[in-house]
């Protein structure tokens, strides 16, 4: 079976709305073998160096990295929330 890529124009079709679940910085996580380091410095001037994400991706993040801890592993996230105006340079 061939996958099908999603297209802007198929993603444009989609509602999109606030499902209302709680932001969390990713600070917050407080695990030593998680990087937060942006990729590109253009969300600085909406967050800092915070990077804000879904309260579900927060706890599956630090599933994933207590996870990886075990393994003397360790994970970088290079971008979190994007703002509006970011999300439509891209």
């Amino acid at each position: 079976m061939e996958i099908r890529i999603a297209t802007v124009r198929d993603l444009m079709k989609v509602n999109v709305a606030d499902n209302g679940e709680a932001m969390v910085n990713l600070v917050q996580l407080n695990r030593s073998n998680l990087i937060l380091k942006y990729e590109k410095q253009d969300m600085l001037p909406y967050c800092g160096e915070q990077m804000w994400v879904r309260e579900e991706v927060a706890n599956r993040l630090a599933q994933v990295v207590d996870n990886l801890a075990e393994r003397d592993l360790g994970l970088q996230v290079t971008y979190a929330y994007r703002h509006p105006e970011i999300q439509e340079l891209y």
